[in-house]
Formats: C-alpha cells, sequence, structure tokens
C-alpha cells in the first residue's frame, strides 16, 4: 500500500493478471456464482459457513491468510511462475526458499521453513504451504525437480477433532506424493 499506493486487493489483483492467473481473486473482489461452499462438520452432520466468500475479505480472518479464492489450474500456474524467479528477483528467492529454522509442525511433522514457505528436511526436495480459514483447509506442494504441482482445496473441516484430523488427507497424500517424488 504504502510503495503503490493501491490497496491490499488492487495490489493482489495486479500480480494475478502478471502471473496470468484468471480465476483467482480476492474475498473482497470475487463477484462469480462459482464458488464452493464451507462446511463445518462431517459427511453426515454438516453446517454451512455464512457469508463466504466475502467473508474472507474481513479484516478479523487477517491479511496473513491471504483471503484468496483460486482453482487448481491457477495455483499450478502461480507455483510455476514463483518457482522459476518470474514473481521475485533470483536473489530474493533464493532467500524465500533457503531452510533458515527447523520446527516440528502439529500437522506435517519436522520441516524446514524459509522465509514464507515450508519444507522437506530430507529428500525429495519440496516446497509446501498449508491454508485454513473456516472450513477450507488447503495444502499447496511444489516438487521443483519435476515442476510438479499437488494442490488439495477441501471445503469441510470437523473442527471438533481439531485440525490434525481435518488435515490427514492432506497430509497423507503428500506422504504418497513425497514416495513417487523419490522413486
Amino acid at each position: 500500500l504504502e510503495i503503490s499506493g493501491k490497496s491490499y486487493d488492487e495490489n493482489v489483483m495486479d500480480l494475478f493478471k502478471k502471473v496470468g492467473m484468471k480465476n483467482s481473486y480476492t474475498g473482497n473482489l470475487f463477484e462469480g456464482e462459482n464458488f464452493a461452499s464451507a462446511y463445518l462438520g462431517d459427511e453426515k452432520n454438516f453446517e454451512k459457513i455464512a457469508n463466504m466468500p466475502k467473508r474472507l475479505g474481513n479484516k478479523e480472518i487477517g491479511v496473513a491468510a491471504g483471503g484468496i479464492l483460486s482453482t487448481i489450474d491457477d495455483l499450478h500456474l502461480w507455483n510455476n511462475t514463483l518457482y522459476s524467479g518470474k514473481i521475485i528477483q533470483p536473489e530474493t528467492l533464493k532467500k524465500f526458499l533457503n531452510k533458515s529454522a527447523e520446527r516440528q509442525h502439529p500437522i506435517f511433522g519436522k520441516m524446514g521453513y524459509g522465509y514464507g514457505i515450508m519444507m522437506n528436511i530430507e529428500k525429495p526436495v519440496t516446497y509446501f504451504h498449508s491454508g485454513y480459514i473456516k472450513g477450507s483447509p488447503s495444502l499447496n506442494i511444489y516438487y521443483p525437480e519435476t515442476k510438479t504441482s499437488v494442490i488439495i482445496l477441501s471445503n469441510i473441516a470437523n473442527e471438533e477433532k481439531g485440525k490434525s484430523t481435518t488435515f490427514k488427507p492432506h497430509r497423507e497424500i503428500k506422504k504418497i506424493c513425497d514416495i513417487l517424488e523419490i522413486n
């Protein structure tokens, strides 16, 4: 905002346009009708989250959460553009992808952390980031050696059972993909 004089939403949309992402929006700017509603509960007993997707633009959710609506195709395009150094300068990308810390993540276990991106400590080389907005767990995984994206967008979460249960399918898919990537 201070640099461009534009709002967060305008800056994000400018970036999406630069990348070629035609089906991605912030919660404040989305005006379409093709949106998968978010739900809390399980497959037998669930309730729809009110005010979606506009709720994503609320300040109480926070900019760090992003409040982004996107598609698998657009996120794959984002991954290829980001990791090829076309969004941020190559020197900045190196810092972004350089492990600066290790931590025990409550869902994904021991992992490395760069400037805003998670990574495997062991093989295969993998960059990933999870996201959660009420009823919408997500995981974006990128394998740079094969330029493979694995993107999981969900629209139901059982918060009573906790995030570990909510992210179990994401965690298991990542384990399988890591094995496939090694072989």
